[in-house]
């Protein structure tokens, strides 16, 4: 399966609290907590952010970006002045169709717009990972915030070990789809009325049976401490709950 560490303050992701994993060829993965929807990855030197935004001060220092990847437009996941800050030359964006318009004339990187279900390969032989745009989106009581087709979530899969960043959503009916991935680590949003519930978290869950979730996107509807009431939520299921600072 994989093997688990907790590291503060990672030299290697800058000022980030981090995790750490092995998969089971022993290559690592270090994930970074930047804020609210905000997450890193090294795989094996390679780094790779998720819509990098907000808390522009932790990005100080912060590694450059050989992949970045954004789920939609929304100003607290895609944000120019912090992209500018992490970028390089050849540096590669995945990203959805209204991201990949905003920067069609941005010079130094490559622009790949994915839709829902397009996937690939990429990174070097020895941190080659997977991608797959997986649907993002409200019930239609809340289309007005996330309609459907428009957005992505990312399923990551690092040697194995397979990582889900969601995006903005709610317990929609495409996440039972996700259930034959045998997700390993699970990133879902928590905040209404914008993403999810703490019952609808549950229900999300329950759909595709994650071993691990983070939530995230969370503050000010719920804070750091407030996840210990999700937390309680999840008990009766088969999945271990880590609550990181994502506010």
């Amino acid at each position: 399966m994989f093997s688990f560490l907790t590291v503060l303050l990672s030299l290697v992701m800058g000022n980030f609290v981090t995790d750490s994993y092995k998969t089971d060829s022993g290559k690592s993965l270090e994930i970074g907590f930047i804020a609210h929807g905000s997450v890193a990855f090294d795989f094996e030197g390679t780094v790779i952010y998720v819509d990098p935004a907000e808390a522009q001060a932790k990005f100080a220092g912060a590694p450059k970006a050989d992949f970045i990847l954004y789920t939609h437009g929304h100003g607290d996941h895609f944000d120019k002045k912090i992209l500018a800050e992490i970028v390089k030359n050849g540096t590669v964006v995945i990203c959805n169709e209204e991201v990949g318009q905003s920067l069609a004339d941005y010079g130094n990187i490559s622009v790949i717009v994915y839709q829902n279900g397009d996937s690939g390969s990429f990174g070097p032989e020895n941190a080659r990972f997977g991608v797959k745009a997986v649907p993002s989106h409200n019930q239609p009581a809340n289309y007005r915030f996330h309609p459907p087709v428009k957005n992505n979530g990312y399923l990551f899969d690092f040697d194995g070990l397979k990582v889900l960043v969601a995006g903005d959503t709610e317990d929609i009916e495409e996440l039972k789809d996700l259930k034959k991935e045998q997700v390993d680590i699970a990133f879902l949003p928590v905040n209404q009325p914008y993403t999810m519930t703490f019952e609808q978290a549950v229900n999300a869950v329950s759909m595709f049976e994650p071993k691990i979730l983070y939530p995230y996107h969370f503050g000010p509807t719920h804070t750091q401490e407030g996840m210990k009431e999700l937390v309680k939520m999840l008990s009766g299921y088969k999945v271990e709950v880590k609550i990181r600072p994502l506010e």
